[in-house]
């Protein structure tokens, strides 16, 4: 407010100075028609002093000559007398000499005063220089509001520019972690693919070695009993009567007899011949983590897969380690499932009766076939108590 103010106060004053400018130049060069310069500065200074003035062909003090009034009203009033002195007859410039303080004529004497009359044009040209002053100084506070309008603009376009700037910047970080993490992922999913792939090649490649090599064992091997139900029970063996004198010459060795084949591939054949029982399905794979309460039972999960996976690694040391396995399989069957009517139950006792009898032939059982015994007649009374049942 104060600003505005100011600014509507300088735009008056220089309209006031030229203004005052203007009515100079006309009492000048009326006063240079008349060649009365002397008249003219004495009424000038009376003038610009704001006092009265009346003589002869002159303004009285009630025509509008008294002091105040701004530059330009003045000057107004100057011009006015300097016209009319003009017009009037030569005798003006005695007229000058009466002039007075506080607006009565001087009866003492009409002496001229010239240098009252020098210091009101010097007056005037001060004035001029002010005017002339005022109206730079607006410029100039124009010109300094302009420049700082200018500069307030380029401020806020270098705002603009780096807010632009910060904006590319932060897209341009967003794009490149965006593609630095694809990058990632793209290489995980290929490292993983790779590794996939080279597992399932050595995994193949492993399997096909041991298909071959039980492929071969069991050409080797002995044929194995596979009874439906339950293998038929060993009779306890008579003892043998003295062999004759010329008795039939021993077996030679052969690709059929057990002992030439190595005893886990022995192992592998017995165990190849379980799992193509038809009741081997229950011992075929894992038993599922959700079954209800089985691995709180059962501490020690075992399977036929588990041990085939086992016999490929090379992970037994002998044969009884493999036997341990087999016969874990069903003790957790039949533990799990105690009835002996069970399903289940039924086949752990029939696969543990068949495989005690193959280990034996085989030649891998230490302890003379008593385990096969045992596993023998285990077998039997769900049987006989089904038939006895029927």
């Amino acid at each position: 407010m104060a600003a505005s103010l100011d600014v509507e106060s300088r735009g008056g004053l220089v309209a006031e100075q030229v203004k005052s400018r203007a009515l100079l130049q006309r009492v000048v060069a009326l006063s240079k028609e008349r060649n009365e310069a002397a008249l003219h500065l004495d009424v000038l200074s009376r003038v610009l002093a704001g006092e009265p003035c009346n003589g002869a062909g002159g303004p009285s003090a009630g025509e509008g000559m008294k002091g105040g009034g701004c530059l330009s009203e003045r000057l107004a009033a100057l011009l006015t007398v300097a016209e009319r002195m003009a017009a009037a007859a030569p005798s003006a410039s005695a007229a000058s000499a009466r002039c007075a303080d506080g607006g009565s004529a001087d009866q003492g004497g009409g002496t001229e005063q010239p240098g009252a009359g020098a210091a009101a044009m010097a007056e005037a040209v001060e004035l001029r220089h002010e005017v002339e002053a005022a109206r730079a100084e607006a410029e100039e506070a124009r010109a300094e509001a302009e420049a700082n309008r200018v500069e307030a603009q380029a401020a806020m376009a270098e705002v603009e520019a780096a807010k632009a700037e910060a904006a590319a910047a932060a897209e341009a970080a967003a794009a490149a972690e965006r593609a630095e993490r694809a990058a990632q992922v793209e290489s995980a999913a290929k490292a993983k693919a790779d590794a996939e792939k080279k597992a399932a090649e050595e995994l193949a490649a492993h399997k096909a070695a041991f298909e071959k090599s039980k492929a071969a064992s069991t050409e080797q091997a002995m044929e194995v009993d596979q009874p439906d139900e339950a293998p038929p029970a060993v009779e306890p063996a008579a003892a043998p009567a003295p062999a004759p004198a010329a008795a039939a010459p021993p077996k030679r060795k052969s690709k059929s007899d057990p002992a030439s084949v190595p005893p886990l591939e022995r192992c592998a054949a017995i165990l190849a011949t379980l799992r193509k029982r038809k009741d081997a399905d229950w011992f075929a794979e894992p038993v599922p983590a959700d079954t209800p309460g089985y691995l709180e039972m059962i501490k020690s999960p075992m399977d036929y897969g588990t041990i085939s996976a086992a016999l490929e690694a090379g992970s037994y040391a002998d044969a009884e380690a493999f036997a341990a396995d087999v016969r874990l399989v069903a003790s957790n069957a039949t533990a799990y499932s105690p009835e002996l009517d069970n399903d289940c139950n039924k086949a752990a006792r029939a696969n543990l009766a068949a495989f005690e009898t193959a280990f034996l032939k085989q030649g891998l059982a230490t302890d003379g076939g008593e385990a096969a015994k045992a596993a023998t007649a285990a077998a039997k009374p769900a049987t006989r108590k089904r038939k006895s049942a029927a």
